[in-house]
């Protein structure tokens, strides 16, 4: 990799503090330094080193985009790139708003999202399940955004749907869990709970009669799967609340738990993006550490 995290780690601590936790900086100068902040992330997704001359408006990023052809990735530069252009030159005299704040951190997430949805499309969603773990470390509201757009690409991955289904759950409600499932009724319903290798695999190990006891005990379909999901931890949350929702939250499970051993280039590049998500971000632990074998137990899909 020729990005080097910690060429940027400095600055990406001034960046985020800027951003996040200074409290009497105008709106208009955090677009401002989340472009500036975007640029890095680009650097990160592209793999561009310190060095090489880049800008969210550059040929590169141009170039980049039209070999994507992704709509989370390309509206987010667009986005960052307008907002950001509009509140730093002066031929443009704006006031903008929470909303339009809001509008281009949502844009910056769904460039975080890309670093995540980039590496699943080279190194399949649950081919390590360690790395499943890890990941749903992450914020609720960007594994969301990677896991919807991994499903929208491969919508028969058994493993996406379970940890999608509980990503929109703790983003936003148990009632948009169920219209979700609503929605996709008629396909969780034709998809088996274990896949294919998984069968197979459990049957060659241990035989047939084992294997069907194993089987049998596990619901008929996802969409009944998703149903047991969805009740089981939507009552942890009503009678405990939210264990966490923001990378300061979430930070010291991250630093608990986040970092995958290994040495292969798919665990090095997933270690490398999980700590370059969490650079300069402080730490807020929350009240509800007993909590987090809810959000890291073993994934009820049987994945081969």
């Amino acid at each position: 990799m020729k990005f080097n995290n910690e060429a940027y780690k400095e600055v990406m601590k001034c960046l985020v503090g800027d951003i996040f936790y200074t409290n009497n900086l105008s709106i208009t100068s955090r677009i401002s330094i989340i472009r500036r902040y975007s640029e890095i992330i680009l650097r990160k997704l592209i793999d561009i080193p310190e060095t090489e001359y880049m800008t969210i408006g550059g040929k590169n990023i141009k170039r980049y985009k039209e070999s994507i052809n992704d709509d989370l990735l390309t509206n987010a530069i667009d986005i960052i790139h307008k907002y950001g252009d509009d509140n730093t030159h002066t031929e443009q005299i704006l006031n903008p708003t929470d909303k339009d704040l809001n509008i281009v951190l949502d844009a910056m997430f769904n460039l975080y999202a890309y670093l995540f949805i980039d590496f699943f499309t080279k190194n399949p969603f649950g081919s390590d399940s360690r790395i499943v773990v890890a990941f749903s470390i992450l914020p609720p509201i960007l594994r969301f955004k990677v896991l919807n757009n991994l499903f929208e690409k491969n919508k028969n991955n058994q493993l996406i749907i379970d940890k999608l289904v509980l990503a929109i759950l703790k983003s936003y409600s148990k009632e948009k869990a169920y219209e979700w499932l609503d929605t996709n009724k008629e396909l969780l319903l034709s998809l088996d709970v274990a896949t294919d290798t998984a069968r197979h695999d459990l049957i060659n190990r241990f035989g047939l009669d084992i294997a069907e006891i194993v089987f049998a005990n596990e619901p008929n379909n996802m969409y009944e799967l998703c149903v047991e999901r969805i009740s089981n931890v939507s009552e942890l949350i009503d009678k405990n609340g939210l264990l966490y929702s923001t990378f300061e939250e979430s930070k010291h499970y991250y630093e608990l738990k986040g970092f995958v051993s290994g040495i292969t280039d798919e665990i090095n590049r997933f270690n490398s993006i999980m700590e370059f998500c969490y650079l300069g971000r402080r730490k807020e632990r929350t009240d509800y550490p007993e909590l987090y074998k809810y959000i890291t137990s073993d994934v009820k899909v049987i994945n081969g």
